[in-house]
């Protein structure tokens, strides 16, 4: 008979210091002592403990740290610490202690005065006290550009003397100095605006005959501008000087010459051009374009369009997508030929352009790859994987397989669904039905990403769980060329936010990654370039990506940029919270082209009775953006909501500067309280909602797209006590909301019908059991369909699970 036994392996003690606030505002090093031995290779093995203490042999703390052969004891005081571990079998039995090694910590406390200080616009000077002990160092660093160090680091007391740039911008500013690790905020006032003129229109086309016409002129109040012309048939009639804005009018002779005419106006220091048309001008320049319409393959390729226009009729080319490219002239006059291509498709939906010429339409469609991608995969070591697939069509069946690959794009196979382990799975699933793929969650951890491909595209999201961890969707990952996405790192907590990544591309990607603030400025150190192989997977938190930069304690915005011109980069993040179950993907934000939007739907936040609701804006564009956040309820009226250090409010004005990000948070304080929130912006913006309440876990979510309907994954245990609930918005009109419940195979559900009014901007939220009473849905799995008439209509989908650390969001997907 065998005994097995076990022997504690060498021990080494690493030590470095983190800032922690101390009483009075002041800073005190604490350290972190990070612990590593030898591991052991017997193969029952369960795991190690380990003790540490302030006297040889006499621990007073102990730590099961897993099967791991690395940990970091955080915040230790000054004093001298003594360390050693023990291996443990899977019956229990414990090892002897290792060789022991120990620690001193000695601590420097340290002040800065005063916290903040205030800056005209046009610049100066300031200068922060440093209090501390001798032969203490520190360092102080300008996190953003504007602001001048005359000196980065000291030791002792001493102070730090910054320099302020004057402010050219009409919007006041606010930036930061780190010293010692406490931050000194300098707020800097607004510059005047400057006197900037706008005429609208800019141009304007007359008959030959004697007529009148007006401009419009946009100027800030107590701007000065006139109006002057040299064209002897142009009479400015009103409106020849003006301040702020106004209008100016003007008349014309008739046209009796036998050719047309042009001249201008100067209005504001802006050019206006009058044309009119003799009478020999043909009254109508109305044009034809051949074909109307003009459909691709996902491989695009090449075409034309033949404009016919009578001679001396102009025409442009315009709404033209950045996916494509117009090699010819796009503007001309009479007929003439446009040539154009169109870029292969790389994304899982077709693609609709209508290009105006002229005031015609002409219609341009590609296809897509009918391809899903999702960029994590896991399975083994107690994580269970479901692939969870619906198909949006109302008419056709879906066929098609489910492959499974590696890090370096090869085959992994899995046991689903009971079967013999596969790399890959079919399925068919009826129309509006649904199929779900689950892993046996045995063996060892392995990770990788999953594609399916379908005769039309469907829809899907990788449910996977663990017993401790909770429960996590991923959805699908759109190949993009360069994107963004919020990071949010706190080594003290054990927040860190990780990236996945998939090259869908037949080919290796050359990709750079930088780390950006919030104000949207690199990071040092936060700056680097990686391959990866043909069809290959990657997945690593920041402080992996950048091992240099400073991300102890940092939230801001990951960039990838692939080097190449194709979209080929399937991404998603993924947010580790502070305790097991805070685990959730965030959504990722195209940069090239930017997404165009404007407006975002958030169908469902909740705040208040220990819930926090926390939107994160990300600027995809290369233009500083600003606009509002507002709060609804159900009925559609303006929602007051409590905000964290602000009185409560119906909305919030946010400022995002270029490639940074915005962080909106409600306060998690007094009553629960849901409702919707509409984001509205001058420019393009993302964002991703996240919701949490702590001991049940995290789940976020981006922007909801509004359709006239919407499919989504559905499924109820009494058993288990899980089931999935549903938010829905109207977007800005009255509907009436039709909502389905359907099994897999898509057929409705006894009882599983409602009709619903909503008012414009009104919401419904509320669990299966809730909705559809007269249905049976104690052990249910299939789909859920809503469908709206009078408006658009935007949704979000929750699975709550039976336990703790079980809540995760589900994909909503436009009916085909």
């Amino acid at each position: 008979m065998k005994i097995w036994t076990l022997e504690a392996r060498f021990l080494q003690a690493f030590t470095s210091f983190a800032m922690l606030c101390a009483a009075g505002g002041a800073s005190a090093l604490a350290a972190d002592v990070k612990l590593v031995w030898d591991p052991n290779s017997e193969p029952t093995l369960s795991g190690y403990n380990l003790y540490y203490g302030t006297a040889p042999r006499n621990y007073s703390t102990k730590i099961s740290v897993g099967r791991t052969s690395t940990y970091t004891v955080t915040g230790l005081g000054a004093g001298t610490y003594y360390f050693a571990v023990t291996a443990y079998n899977v019956l229990g039995n414990e090892s002897p202690y290792s060789n022991e090694v120990s620690q001193t910590i000695t601590l420097c406390t340290i002040s800065i005065a005063p916290p903040n200080r205030s800056i005209g616009y046009t610049g100066g000077s300031g200068v922060v006290t440093v209090t501390t002990s001798a032969g203490c160092t520190w360092s102080a660093a300008s996190n953003v550009n504007w602001i001048t160090l005359a000196a980065g680091s000291g030791s002792g007391s001493g102070t730090v003397t910054y320099t302020v740039a004057a402010n050219t911008a009409t919007s006041p500013r606010t930036g930061t100095v780190t010293v010692a690790g406490q931050t000194h905020t300098v707020t800097q006032d607004a510059a005047p605006p400057p006197c900037t003129y706008a005429i609208s229109p800019a141009t304007q086309s007359l008959a030959a005959v004697a007529s009148s016409g007006s401009v419009a002129v946009t100027a800030p109040a107590g701007c000065a501008w006139s109006a002057t012309t040299n064209a002897s048939w142009i009479t400015i009639t009103s409106g020849s000087s003006g301040s702020g804005s106004g209008t100016v009018t003007y008349s014309v002779l008739a046209n009796t010459s036998s050719s047309s005419r042009t001249d201008k106006l100067t209005i504001a220091g802006q050019t206006f051009t009058v044309t009119q048309a003799s009478p020999d001008t043909p009254p109508d320049c109305s044009c034809t374009l051949s074909p109307a319409t003009q459909s691709f393959g996902q491989a695009g390729g090449s075409g034309t369009i033949f404009v016919s226009a009578p001679s001396g009729c102009a025409w442009t080319v315009s709404d033209k997508p950045g996916w494509m490219v117009i090699p010819s002239a796009k503007s001309g006059s009479g007929s003439a030929t446009v040539s154009y291509w169109v870029k292969p498709n790389n994304h899982k939906n077709s693609r609709k352009a209508k290009l105006k010429i002229a005031g015609q339409t002409m219609t341009v469609q590609e296809a897509g790859t009918n391809t899903s991608i999702f960029a994590q995969l896991v399975n083994g070591a107690g994580w269970v994987s479901s692939m969870v697939l619906t198909n949006p069509s109302t008419t056709e069946t879906a066929t098609g397989s489910l492959r499974m690959l590696n890090d370096r794009g090869e085959p992994m196979a899995s046991s689903l669904n009971g079967q013999s382990p596969a790399a890959t799975a079919s399925f068919t699933i009826p129309p509006l039905g649904s199929v779900t793929l689950t892993s046996d969650g045995a063996g060892d951890l392995v990770s990788g990403s999953a594609q399916v491909s379908a005769n039309i595209p469907v829809s899907g999201v990788i449910k996977y769980s663990h017993p401790i961890m909770g429960m996590i969707g991923i959805g699908e990952s759109d190949p993009l060329r360069s994107f963004m996405t919020p990071v949010v790192r706190d080594a003290s907590r054990g927040r860190n936010t990780a990236l996945a990544l998939r090259n869908t591309l037949q080919s290796p990607v050359d990709f750079e990654l930088s780390l950006l603030t919030l104000a949207g400025l690199e990071v040092s150190g936060g700056s680097t370039s990686l391959e990866l192989t043909a069809g290959g997977h990657m997945a690593a938190f920041i402080d992996q990506l950048f091992p240099n930069a400073d991300t102890a304690s940092f939230q801001g915005t990951l960039v990838v940029r692939s080097l190449g011109q194709e979209e080929g980069l399937a991404a998603t993040a993924l947010q580790i919270g502070t305790s097991n179950g805070e685990i959730a993907t965030l959504p990722v934000i195209e940069l090239d082209p930017d997404p165009g939007t404007t407006e975002l739907f958030f169908p469902h936040f909740v705040t208040g009775a220990g819930w926090t609701s926390t939107f994160f804006l990300g600027n995809p564009t290369g233009a500083a953006a600003s606009g509002r956040l507002t709060y609804y309820d159900d009925r559609g009226q303006p929602l007051l909501v409590p905000l964290p250090d602000q009185p409560a409010s119906t909305g919030t004005s946010w400022n995002v500067q270029p490639l940074g990000g915005a962080v909106l948070s409600t306060g998690g304080n007094g009553d629960l309280l849901s409702g919707s929130a509409r984001l509205t912006a001058g420019s393009a913006i993302g964002g991703v909602l996240t919701v949490a309440l702590p001991g049940l876990g995290i789940a976020a979510v981006g922007a909801s797209e509004p359709a006239a309907g919407f499919i989504a994954p559905a499924s109820r245990s009494v058993t288990a006590g899980s089931s999935t609930a549903v938010a829905i918005v109207s977007a800005g009109s009255p509907v009436t909301l039709t909502l389905t419940l359907r099994n897999e195979r898509g057929e409705p559900l006894s009882g599983g019908t409602i009709t619903l009014e909503l008012r414009a901007n009104g919401r419904v939220a509320a669990f299966l059991e809730h909705l559809f009473p007269q249905a049976q849905s104690s052990e249910f799995r299939g789909t859920l369909t809503a469908t709206a008439a009078g408006g658009d209509i935007a949704g979000i989908v929750l699975q709550i699970g039976g336990q703790a650390r079980q809540l995760t969001t589900l994909p909503v997907t436009p009916l085909q």
